[in-house]
């Protein structure tokens, strides 16, 4: 998320004290900016099933009534 918000290559985030110039330093700071601006809600934990999911939504929903949201589900194995 940070690679796509900030326009920088994935590849130097594995080592960035390495790879990173000075510019990339400013776009990943000002993009570290903008999430942290960001309303994210993010649930990670083990075991979670649809209904978990579900009643995670409808709270969110309720606290935030007027706006739309975007649920994003991975699974990884």
């Amino acid at each position: 998320m940070r690679c796509l918000n900030g326009g920088l290559q994935s590849l130097k985030m594995k080592n960035p004290k390495k790879e990173f110039q000075e510019d990339d330093w400013q776009h990943f700071t000002d993009s570290i900016a903008t999430l942290s601006k960001a309303n994210l809600h993010i649930f990670d934990r083990a075991g979670m099933d649809v209904p978990y999911i579900w009643s995670k939504l409808r709270k969110i929903r309720r606290e935030y009534d007027c706006e739309k949201r975007i649920l994003v589900v991975r699974d990884l194995p």
